[in-house]
Protein backbone atom coordinates (compact mmCIF):
# COMPACT_ATOMS: atom_id res chain seq x y z
CA UNK A 1 0.00 0.00 0.00
CA UNK A 2 1.27 3.49 -0.91
CA UNK A 3 0.70 6.48 1.36
CA UNK A 4 1.13 9.91 -0.20
CA UNK A 5 2.04 13.00 1.74
CA UNK A 6 -0.63 15.54 2.62
CA UNK A 7 -2.63 16.54 5.69
CA UNK A 8 -3.14 12.93 6.78
CA UNK A 9 -0.80 10.21 8.01
CA UNK A 10 -1.19 6.47 8.42
CA UNK A 11 -0.47 5.22 11.93
CA UNK A 12 1.57 2.03 12.23
CA UNK A 13 0.26 1.64 15.77
CA UNK A 14 -3.48 1.36 15.14
CA UNK A 15 -3.95 1.63 11.35
CA UNK A 16 -5.96 4.84 11.57
CA UNK A 17 -5.41 8.21 9.95
CA UNK A 18 -4.89 11.52 11.74
CA UNK A 19 -3.63 15.07 11.43
CA UNK A 20 -0.07 16.35 11.50
CA UNK A 21 -0.58 17.58 15.08
CA UNK A 22 -1.66 14.09 16.06
CA UNK A 23 1.50 12.73 14.44
CA UNK A 24 3.66 15.02 16.55
CA UNK A 25 1.64 14.21 19.67
CA UNK A 26 2.11 10.47 19.02
CA UNK A 27 5.84 10.86 18.43
CA UNK A 28 6.28 13.08 21.53
CA UNK A 29 4.40 10.63 23.74
CA UNK A 30 6.30 7.64 22.40
CA UNK A 31 9.72 9.27 22.79
CA UNK A 32 8.94 10.58 26.27
CA UNK A 33 8.14 7.07 27.41
CA UNK A 34 11.51 5.78 26.18
CA UNK A 35 13.42 8.42 28.15
CA UNK A 36 12.01 7.07 31.40
CA UNK A 37 13.81 3.78 30.99
CA UNK A 38 16.70 3.24 33.36
CA UNK A 39 18.63 1.05 30.99
CA UNK A 40 20.38 3.27 28.46
CA UNK A 41 20.83 0.44 25.95
CA UNK A 42 17.11 -0.41 25.87
CA UNK A 43 16.24 3.29 25.64
CA UNK A 44 18.38 3.71 22.55
CA UNK A 45 16.76 0.71 20.90
CA UNK A 46 13.26 2.04 21.54
CA UNK A 47 14.21 5.44 20.21
CA UNK A 48 15.52 3.81 17.05
CA UNK A 49 12.18 2.06 16.57
CA UNK A 50 10.35 5.32 17.28
CA UNK A 51 12.43 7.10 14.66
CA UNK A 52 11.59 4.42 12.09
CA UNK A 53 7.89 4.71 12.90
CA UNK A 54 8.14 8.49 12.69
CA UNK A 55 9.57 8.25 9.19
CA UNK A 56 6.68 6.02 8.20
CA UNK A 57 4.03 8.27 9.75
CA UNK A 58 5.25 11.80 9.10
CA UNK A 59 4.53 12.07 5.39
CA UNK A 60 3.37 15.72 5.57
CA UNK A 61 6.88 16.82 6.46
CA UNK A 62 8.21 15.73 3.09
CA UNK A 63 7.72 16.96 -0.46
CA UNK A 64 4.23 16.92 -1.84
CA UNK A 65 5.06 14.27 -4.45
CA UNK A 66 6.73 11.89 -1.97
CA UNK A 67 5.37 8.40 -1.37
CA UNK A 68 5.80 6.01 1.55
CA UNK A 69 5.23 2.27 1.44
CA UNK A 70 5.50 -0.11 4.34
CA UNK A 71 5.65 -3.88 4.49
CA UNK A 72 6.29 -6.57 7.04
CA UNK A 73 6.57 -10.23 7.90
CA UNK A 74 6.03 -12.24 11.06
CA UNK A 75 7.35 -15.80 11.13
CA UNK A 76 7.09 -18.40 13.87
CA UNK A 77 8.80 -21.79 13.64
CA UNK A 78 8.74 -25.02 15.66
CA UNK A 79 11.85 -27.23 15.44
CA UNK A 80 12.18 -30.81 16.66
CA UNK A 81 15.21 -33.05 16.12
CA UNK A 82 15.54 -36.64 17.34
CA UNK A 83 19.12 -37.87 17.80
CA UNK A 84 20.50 -34.68 16.31
CA UNK A 85 24.10 -35.77 16.93
CA UNK A 86 23.44 -39.30 15.53
CA UNK A 87 23.78 -40.84 19.01
CA UNK A 88 21.03 -43.05 20.44
CA UNK A 89 18.88 -41.30 23.06
CA UNK A 90 21.14 -38.24 22.89
CA UNK A 91 20.79 -34.82 21.35
CA UNK A 92 17.02 -34.81 20.95
CA UNK A 93 14.99 -31.72 21.68
CA UNK A 94 12.71 -28.99 20.41
CA UNK A 95 12.46 -25.22 20.45
CA UNK A 96 10.37 -22.34 19.10
CA UNK A 97 11.78 -19.34 17.30
CA UNK A 98 10.29 -16.21 15.74
CA UNK A 99 11.29 -13.41 13.40
CA UNK A 100 9.64 -10.04 12.83
CA UNK A 101 10.52 -7.79 9.89
CA UNK A 102 9.15 -4.33 9.14
CA UNK A 103 10.23 -2.25 6.17
CA UNK A 104 9.64 1.39 5.23
CA UNK A 105 10.32 2.68 1.72
CA UNK A 106 10.41 6.46 1.23
CA UNK A 107 10.29 7.62 -2.38
CA UNK A 108 11.09 11.33 -2.55
CA UNK A 109 10.57 11.57 -6.32
CA UNK A 110 11.42 9.66 -9.47
CA UNK A 111 15.15 10.01 -8.78
CA UNK A 112 15.68 9.41 -5.06
CA UNK A 113 14.43 6.81 -2.58
CA UNK A 114 15.47 5.32 0.76
CA UNK A 115 14.63 2.01 2.41
CA UNK A 116 14.84 0.92 6.06
CA UNK A 117 14.11 -2.63 7.27
CA UNK A 118 14.23 -3.56 10.94
CA UNK A 119 14.51 -7.12 12.23
CA UNK A 120 13.79 -8.74 15.59
CA UNK A 121 14.46 -12.43 16.14
CA UNK A 122 14.46 -14.68 19.16
CA UNK A 123 14.32 -18.24 20.41
CA UNK A 124 11.45 -18.38 22.87
CA UNK A 125 12.70 -18.28 26.45
CA UNK A 126 16.35 -18.06 25.44
CA UNK A 127 16.77 -14.60 26.99
CA UNK A 128 16.01 -16.00 30.44
CA UNK A 129 19.38 -17.77 30.50
CA UNK A 130 20.99 -14.34 30.36
CA UNK A 131 18.69 -12.21 32.50
CA UNK A 132 17.42 -14.87 34.96
CA UNK A 133 14.29 -12.76 35.23
CA UNK A 134 11.31 -14.59 33.68
CA UNK A 135 8.78 -12.28 32.08
CA UNK A 136 11.17 -9.32 31.88
CA UNK A 137 13.18 -9.31 28.70
CA UNK A 138 15.93 -7.04 29.98
CA UNK A 139 19.00 -8.94 28.81
CA UNK A 140 21.32 -7.02 26.50
CA UNK A 141 21.59 -9.68 23.80
CA UNK A 142 20.43 -10.52 20.28
CA UNK A 143 17.15 -11.91 21.61
CA UNK A 144 16.01 -8.40 22.53
CA UNK A 145 17.75 -6.20 19.99
CA UNK A 146 16.09 -4.56 17.01
CA UNK A 147 18.57 -4.84 14.16
CA UNK A 148 18.95 -2.56 11.15
CA UNK A 149 18.83 -5.40 8.61
CA UNK A 150 18.67 -3.14 5.55
CA UNK A 151 19.22 0.62 5.32
CA UNK A 152 20.09 2.08 1.95
CA UNK A 153 19.46 4.92 -0.44
CA UNK A 154 18.97 4.72 -4.19
CA UNK A 155 19.53 7.29 -6.93
CA UNK A 156 18.28 7.06 -10.49
CA UNK A 157 21.21 8.81 -12.16
CA UNK A 158 19.81 8.49 -15.68
CA UNK A 159 17.40 6.31 -17.61
CA UNK A 160 18.50 2.75 -16.96
CA UNK A 161 21.31 3.73 -14.57
CA UNK A 162 20.71 3.19 -10.83
CA UNK A 163 23.01 3.60 -7.83
CA UNK A 164 22.42 2.09 -4.38
CA UNK A 165 24.47 2.70 -1.26
CA UNK A 166 24.14 1.52 2.33
CA UNK A 167 23.24 -1.86 3.84
CA UNK A 168 21.47 -4.13 1.39
CA UNK A 169 20.77 -7.69 0.23
CA UNK A 170 22.99 -8.85 -2.66
CA UNK A 171 22.52 -12.14 -4.51
CA UNK A 172 24.57 -13.53 -7.37
CA UNK A 173 25.26 -16.82 -9.09
CA UNK A 174 21.72 -18.18 -8.75
CA UNK A 175 22.12 -18.09 -4.96
CA UNK A 176 24.87 -20.71 -5.18
CA UNK A 177 27.64 -18.16 -4.55
CA UNK A 178 26.09 -15.07 -2.94
CA UNK A 179 22.66 -15.53 -1.43
CA UNK A 180 20.29 -13.98 1.09
CA UNK A 181 19.72 -17.31 2.88
CA UNK A 182 16.34 -16.06 4.07
CA UNK A 183 15.55 -19.30 5.91
CA UNK A 184 17.95 -18.26 8.67
CA UNK A 185 16.83 -16.06 11.55
CA UNK A 186 19.18 -13.25 10.46
CA UNK A 187 19.74 -13.50 6.69
CA UNK A 188 22.74 -12.05 4.91
CA UNK A 189 22.96 -8.33 4.16
CA UNK A 190 26.02 -6.26 3.30
CA UNK A 191 27.38 -2.74 3.62
CA UNK A 192 28.48 -1.19 0.34
CA UNK A 193 27.32 0.29 -2.92
CA UNK A 194 26.23 -0.84 -6.36
CA UNK A 195 25.79 0.60 -9.81
CA UNK A 196 23.29 -1.10 -12.14
CA UNK A 197 22.79 -0.37 -15.84
CA UNK A 198 19.84 -1.82 -17.73
CA UNK A 199 20.70 -1.94 -21.43
CA UNK A 200 18.73 -3.47 -24.29
CA UNK A 201 21.05 -6.45 -24.52
CA UNK A 202 21.93 -7.05 -20.85
CA UNK A 203 21.61 -5.98 -17.23
CA UNK A 204 25.02 -5.00 -15.88
CA UNK A 205 25.95 -4.65 -12.20
CA UNK A 206 29.05 -3.45 -10.40
CA UNK A 207 28.98 -3.90 -6.62
CA UNK A 208 31.52 -3.21 -3.90
CA UNK A 209 30.95 -4.59 -0.40
CA UNK A 210 32.86 -4.22 2.86
CA UNK A 211 32.33 -7.49 4.68
CA UNK A 212 34.31 -6.43 7.74
CA UNK A 213 36.45 -3.53 8.92
CA UNK A 214 37.96 -3.84 12.38
CA UNK A 215 39.60 -0.42 12.21
CA UNK A 216 42.91 0.54 13.72
CA UNK A 217 44.53 -1.07 16.77
CA UNK A 218 46.63 0.94 19.20
CA UNK A 219 49.61 -0.27 21.16
CA UNK A 220 48.94 -1.63 24.62
CA UNK A 221 50.34 1.55 26.16
CA UNK A 222 47.86 3.70 24.25
CA UNK A 223 50.30 5.01 21.67
CA UNK A 224 49.28 4.82 18.05
CA UNK A 225 52.58 4.84 16.17
CA UNK A 226 51.96 1.26 14.98
CA UNK A 227 48.53 0.51 13.51
CA UNK A 228 46.85 -2.35 11.72
CA UNK A 229 43.76 -2.18 9.59
CA UNK A 230 42.00 -5.53 9.31
CA UNK A 231 39.30 -5.54 6.65
CA UNK A 232 37.59 -7.76 4.07
CA UNK A 233 36.30 -6.33 0.80
CA UNK A 234 34.68 -7.94 -2.23
CA UNK A 235 33.93 -6.54 -5.67
CA UNK A 236 31.31 -8.11 -7.96
CA UNK A 237 30.93 -7.52 -11.69
CA UNK A 238 28.00 -9.38 -13.25
CA UNK A 239 25.90 -9.45 -16.41
CA UNK A 240 22.56 -11.03 -17.30
CA UNK A 241 22.06 -11.36 -21.06
CA UNK A 242 18.57 -10.43 -22.28
CA UNK A 243 16.27 -11.12 -25.25
CA UNK A 244 17.35 -14.72 -25.75
CA UNK A 245 15.20 -17.66 -26.98
CA UNK A 246 13.53 -19.92 -24.41
CA UNK A 247 16.01 -22.72 -25.08
CA UNK A 248 18.73 -20.61 -23.45
CA UNK A 249 16.79 -17.75 -21.88
CA UNK A 250 19.02 -17.41 -18.80
CA UNK A 251 22.67 -16.48 -19.25
CA UNK A 252 24.52 -15.04 -16.27
CA UNK A 253 28.24 -14.38 -15.85
CA UNK A 254 30.12 -12.87 -12.93
CA UNK A 255 33.55 -12.14 -11.57
CA UNK A 256 34.15 -11.66 -7.84
CA UNK A 257 37.37 -10.31 -6.36
CA UNK A 258 37.76 -11.02 -2.65
CA UNK A 259 40.50 -9.39 -0.57
CA UNK A 260 41.06 -9.99 3.14
CA UNK A 261 44.00 -8.43 4.95
CA UNK A 262 44.95 -8.61 8.60
CA UNK A 263 47.15 -5.54 8.79
CA UNK A 264 47.83 -2.29 6.99
CA UNK A 265 47.41 -2.24 3.23
CA UNK A 266 50.56 -3.40 1.43
CA UNK A 267 52.19 -4.76 4.61
CA UNK A 268 49.69 -7.37 5.83
CA UNK A 269 51.37 -10.70 6.56
CA UNK A 270 48.12 -12.58 7.16
CA UNK A 271 45.18 -12.58 4.79
CA UNK A 272 43.65 -14.07 1.66
CA UNK A 273 42.94 -12.96 -1.90
CA UNK A 274 40.90 -14.79 -4.48
CA UNK A 275 39.25 -14.31 -7.86
CA UNK A 276 36.01 -16.14 -8.57
CA UNK A 277 34.54 -16.63 -12.06
CA UNK A 278 31.06 -18.03 -12.62
CA UNK A 279 28.63 -18.91 -15.40
CA UNK A 280 24.97 -19.93 -15.19
CA UNK A 281 22.85 -21.16 -18.12
CA UNK A 282 19.17 -22.07 -18.08
CA UNK A 283 16.27 -22.60 -20.41
CA UNK A 284 13.12 -24.48 -21.37
CA UNK A 285 12.63 -27.02 -24.16
CA UNK A 286 9.04 -28.22 -24.44
CA UNK A 287 8.24 -29.91 -21.09
CA UNK A 288 11.86 -29.86 -19.92
CA UNK A 289 13.63 -27.10 -18.01
CA UNK A 290 17.28 -27.03 -17.07
CA UNK A 291 19.88 -25.00 -15.19
CA UNK A 292 23.67 -25.39 -15.11
CA UNK A 293 26.07 -23.38 -12.94
CA UNK A 294 29.85 -23.47 -12.91
CA UNK A 295 32.11 -21.66 -10.42
CA UNK A 296 35.88 -21.59 -10.10
CA UNK A 297 38.15 -19.67 -7.75
CA UNK A 298 41.91 -19.27 -7.32
CA UNK A 299 44.07 -17.18 -5.04
CA UNK A 300 46.48 -17.13 -2.15
CA UNK A 301 46.21 -17.47 1.62
CA UNK A 302 48.89 -15.84 3.80
CA UNK A 303 49.70 -16.87 7.37
CA UNK A 304 52.48 -14.96 9.16
CA UNK A 305 54.02 -13.96 5.86
CA UNK A 306 53.95 -17.45 4.30
CA UNK A 307 51.68 -17.77 1.28
CA UNK A 308 50.00 -20.84 -0.17
CA UNK A 309 47.91 -21.21 -3.31
CA UNK A 310 44.21 -22.06 -3.11
CA UNK A 311 41.99 -23.35 -5.91
CA UNK A 312 38.52 -24.83 -6.14
CA UNK A 313 35.57 -25.37 -8.45
CA UNK A 314 31.93 -26.37 -8.43
CA UNK A 315 29.38 -27.67 -10.93
CA UNK A 316 25.64 -27.71 -10.18
CA UNK A 317 23.13 -28.98 -12.75
CA UNK A 318 19.39 -29.64 -12.62
CA UNK A 319 16.91 -31.02 -15.17
CA UNK A 320 13.16 -30.83 -14.55
CA UNK A 321 10.20 -32.47 -16.27
CA UNK A 322 6.91 -30.55 -16.06
CA UNK A 323 3.44 -32.11 -16.20
CA UNK A 324 1.03 -29.19 -15.98
CA UNK A 325 -2.02 -31.31 -16.82
CA UNK A 326 -1.42 -33.56 -13.80
CA UNK A 327 -1.75 -31.28 -10.76
CA UNK A 328 0.89 -28.95 -12.17
CA UNK A 329 3.56 -31.43 -11.07
CA UNK A 330 7.30 -31.50 -11.69
CA UNK A 331 9.93 -34.23 -11.39
CA UNK A 332 13.60 -33.34 -11.29
CA UNK A 333 17.10 -34.71 -10.96
CA UNK A 334 19.97 -32.59 -9.65
CA UNK A 335 23.69 -33.22 -9.47
CA UNK A 336 26.28 -31.16 -7.59
CA UNK A 337 30.00 -31.73 -7.20
CA UNK A 338 32.59 -29.41 -5.69
CA UNK A 339 36.29 -30.03 -5.33
CA UNK A 340 38.23 -31.42 -2.39
CA UNK A 341 41.92 -31.71 -1.56
CA UNK A 342 43.75 -34.90 -2.46
CA UNK A 343 47.37 -33.78 -2.20
CA UNK A 344 49.46 -31.04 -0.64
CA UNK A 345 47.77 -28.16 -2.50
CA UNK A 346 44.55 -26.71 -1.06
CA UNK A 347 41.90 -27.48 -3.69
CA UNK A 348 38.84 -27.62 -1.41
CA UNK A 349 35.98 -25.52 -2.76
CA UNK A 350 35.27 -22.31 -0.84
CA UNK A 351 31.47 -22.15 -0.55
CA UNK A 352 31.46 -18.36 0.00
CA UNK A 353 28.00 -17.06 1.12
CA UNK A 354 25.40 -19.24 -0.61
CA UNK A 355 21.80 -20.18 0.27
CA UNK A 356 22.38 -23.13 2.60
CA UNK A 357 18.75 -24.19 3.12
CA UNK A 358 17.94 -24.39 -0.60
CA UNK A 359 20.85 -26.76 -1.21
CA UNK A 360 22.05 -30.18 0.04
CA UNK A 361 18.85 -31.16 1.83
CA UNK A 362 16.25 -29.30 3.85
CA UNK A 363 17.56 -30.41 7.25
CA UNK A 364 20.59 -28.10 6.89
CA UNK A 365 23.14 -30.69 7.97
CA UNK A 366 25.79 -30.82 5.23
CA UNK A 367 27.38 -27.82 3.51
CA UNK A 368 29.29 -27.21 0.28
CA UNK A 369 32.99 -28.03 0.28
CA UNK A 370 34.39 -31.44 -0.76
CA UNK A 371 30.79 -32.49 -1.40
CA UNK A 372 29.22 -34.65 -4.11
CA UNK A 373 25.44 -34.58 -3.89
CA UNK A 374 22.68 -36.07 -6.02
CA UNK A 375 18.99 -35.33 -5.56
CA UNK A 376 15.75 -36.72 -6.98
CA UNK A 377 12.40 -35.08 -6.33
CA UNK A 378 8.76 -34.79 -7.22
CA UNK A 379 6.46 -31.83 -6.50
CA UNK A 380 2.76 -31.37 -7.18
CA UNK A 381 -0.13 -29.02 -6.41
CA UNK A 382 -3.37 -30.90 -5.69
CA UNK A 383 -5.06 -27.49 -5.32
CA UNK A 384 -4.22 -23.82 -5.64
CA UNK A 385 -3.63 -23.64 -1.89
CA UNK A 386 -1.71 -26.89 -1.32
CA UNK A 387 1.73 -27.95 -2.56
CA UNK A 388 3.44 -31.27 -1.75
CA UNK A 389 7.01 -32.40 -2.34
CA UNK A 390 9.15 -35.50 -1.87
CA UNK A 391 12.96 -35.21 -2.12
CA UNK A 392 15.69 -37.84 -1.86
CA UNK A 393 19.36 -36.86 -1.43
CA UNK A 394 22.58 -38.89 -1.55
CA UNK A 395 25.86 -37.44 -0.18
CA UNK A 396 29.50 -38.46 -0.51
CA UNK A 397 32.83 -36.72 -0.03
CA UNK A 398 34.50 -35.80 -3.31
CA UNK A 399 37.90 -36.70 -1.83
CA UNK A 400 37.67 -39.27 0.96
CA UNK A 401 40.79 -38.09 2.81
CA UNK A 402 39.70 -34.46 2.99
CA UNK A 403 37.39 -32.83 5.56
CA UNK A 404 33.64 -32.60 5.15
CA UNK A 405 31.60 -29.52 6.11
CA UNK A 406 28.43 -29.00 8.14
CA UNK A 407 26.06 -26.03 8.23
CA UNK A 408 26.98 -23.65 11.06
CA UNK A 409 25.35 -20.21 10.96
CA UNK A 410 27.64 -18.94 13.73
CA UNK A 411 30.75 -19.32 11.54
CA UNK A 412 32.03 -16.74 9.06
CA UNK A 413 30.45 -18.20 5.93
CA UNK A 414 27.89 -20.57 7.42
CA UNK A 415 29.91 -23.77 7.56
CA UNK A 416 32.41 -25.62 9.77
CA UNK A 417 34.91 -28.24 8.65
CA UNK A 418 35.05 -31.64 10.33
CA UNK A 419 38.22 -33.72 10.13
CA UNK A 420 37.61 -37.11 8.55
CA UNK A 421 39.73 -39.58 6.56
CA UNK A 422 39.37 -43.07 5.15
CA UNK A 423 35.64 -43.04 4.33
CA UNK A 424 33.58 -41.10 1.79
CA UNK A 425 29.93 -42.11 2.37
CA UNK A 426 28.19 -39.21 4.15
CA UNK A 427 24.70 -40.70 4.04
CA UNK A 428 21.28 -39.98 2.58
CA UNK A 429 18.27 -37.84 3.39
CA UNK A 430 14.53 -37.95 2.64
CA UNK A 431 12.42 -34.79 2.94
CA UNK A 432 8.62 -34.64 2.81
CA UNK A 433 7.25 -31.11 2.45
CA UNK A 434 3.69 -29.79 2.64
CA UNK A 435 2.82 -26.10 2.19
CA UNK A 436 -0.71 -24.78 2.66
CA UNK A 437 -1.62 -21.20 1.74
CA UNK A 438 -4.64 -19.95 3.64
CA UNK A 439 -4.65 -16.72 1.64
CA UNK A 440 -2.15 -14.58 -0.23
CA UNK A 441 -0.59 -13.35 3.01
CA UNK A 442 -0.48 -16.39 5.31
CA UNK A 443 0.88 -19.92 4.89
CA UNK A 444 2.05 -22.87 6.99
CA UNK A 445 4.78 -25.23 5.87
CA UNK A 446 5.73 -28.56 7.44
CA UNK A 447 8.98 -30.43 6.73
CA UNK A 448 9.44 -34.02 7.91
CA UNK A 449 13.02 -35.14 7.33
CA UNK A 450 14.94 -38.36 7.83
CA UNK A 451 18.76 -38.49 7.66
CA UNK A 452 20.62 -41.79 7.57
CA UNK A 453 24.34 -41.17 8.32
CA UNK A 454 26.98 -42.96 6.25
CA UNK A 455 30.25 -44.63 7.16
CA UNK A 456 31.96 -41.26 7.69
CA UNK A 457 29.99 -40.86 10.94
CA UNK A 458 30.99 -44.29 12.28
CA UNK A 459 29.30 -47.66 12.53
CA UNK A 460 27.37 -46.71 15.69
CA UNK A 461 25.74 -43.59 14.23
CA UNK A 462 21.96 -43.53 14.61
CA UNK A 463 19.40 -42.17 12.17
CA UNK A 464 18.11 -38.64 12.71
CA UNK A 465 14.49 -37.44 12.40
CA UNK A 466 13.45 -33.79 12.16
CA UNK A 467 10.10 -31.97 12.12
CA UNK A 468 10.01 -28.28 11.24
CA UNK A 469 6.70 -26.35 11.09
CA UNK A 470 6.79 -22.71 9.94
CA UNK A 471 3.97 -20.18 9.86
CA UNK A 472 4.56 -17.00 7.84
CA UNK A 473 2.32 -13.94 7.73
CA UNK A 474 3.07 -11.18 5.22
CA UNK A 475 1.55 -7.74 5.63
Amino acid sequence: MTHKSGCKFYSLFNGTSGTTAETRQLETTFLSLTTKENNKENSMKKQLLAMACSVACAAPAFAADAEIDHSGEFRARYNYANQADFTEDQGSGSFWEQRFLVGVNYRANEKFAAYLELLQQSVWGNDIANSENPGRFDGNNTENQVLAYQAYGSWMIADGLMAKFGRMVVEDGNGLVLGQDDWQQVPYSWDGGSLAYDADFASLNLTGLKLSDLGFDQNSDGSDDVKTDTEWNIYVLSADIKNLPDVIKDVHVHAIQSSYQNGAAGTATTGADSLRLGLTLGGVVSLVDYSVSYETHSGETRVSGTGSDTDGNMIDAEVGFNFESFMNSRAYVRYHVDSGTSGSDNETYDSFFYNTHANAGLLDILAFGNLTWMSLGYELKPSDSLQLGLHYHMFTKTEKDDNYYVVDTSSINGRTGVTSTGEDDLGSEIDLVATHKYDEDFQIQAILGFFQPGDVFGSDAEDRYDLVVTGTWMF
